[in-house]
């Protein structure tokens, strides 16, 4: 809501209206981290390779 006034004086008045507000940052659901699934993964491929070398060695039941 804008109050504005009009003078009758004979001259060419302007009036400008600008959006100030800032746009809102859109969140999604998904705020997890590239950095853990890439942990989780070198965990898993390096307890594959423990079985592996563990099962060559016969340490491991299950051959």
């Amino acid at each position: 809501k804008v109050k504005f006034k009009i003078d009758d004086m004979g001259k060419v008045q302007h009036f400008y209206l600008t959006n100030n507000l800032k746009p809102k940052k859109i969140e999604t659901s998904d705020n997890s981290d590239i950095s853990s699934y890439l942990g989780l993964g070198l965990v898993s491929v390096g307890g594959i390779i423990l079985i592996s070398v563990l099962r060559k060695k016969g340490k491991v039941i299950g051959k």
